[in-house]
């Protein structure tokens, strides 16, 4: 869900990405007035559920067995998850080598999505 906010958001006001300080880094024009639009976020839950669905057939059909890591504990623990998605990897380190990511999650995003699944 946070995702296919974050993703029609972006859609929407052309904003990309920003550097830790909040200025644009990546900017295109904006494409529609930056509304919610429950009908646009089903679309992306939809699209986005399809390329999960993919990625799962691909990584079953080729065994390999991926490393999870999602955007909600990478915010709320960063240290402590990208520890151990290295150390999955085989890279060994501990939190305190790993200096915490900037929290990208906007109050909008939290919005609109507890008004999505309102109803």
């Amino acid at each position: 869900m946070a995702q296919a906010v974050s993703l029609e958001i972006a859609r929407r006001s052309g904003q990309w990405h920003r550097r830790a300080d909040g200025t644009p880094l990546e900017e295109l024009a904006p494409q529609d007035a930056l509304v919610f639009n429950r009908d646009a976020i089903a679309a992306q839950v939809e699209t986005l559920a399809g390329y999960r669905a993919l990625w799962e057939a691909w990584f079953e059909a080729v065994g390999v067995r991926p490393v999870r890591l999602s955007y909600e504990a990478l915010a709320d623990r960063p240290q402590e998850a990208l520890s151990e998605a290295l150390g999955a990897l085989g890279i060994a380190v501990t939190p305190n080598d790993i200096v915490a990511p900037p929290r990208l999650a906007y109050a909008r995003n939290a919005g609109w999505i507890a008004r999505f699944r309102g109803g």
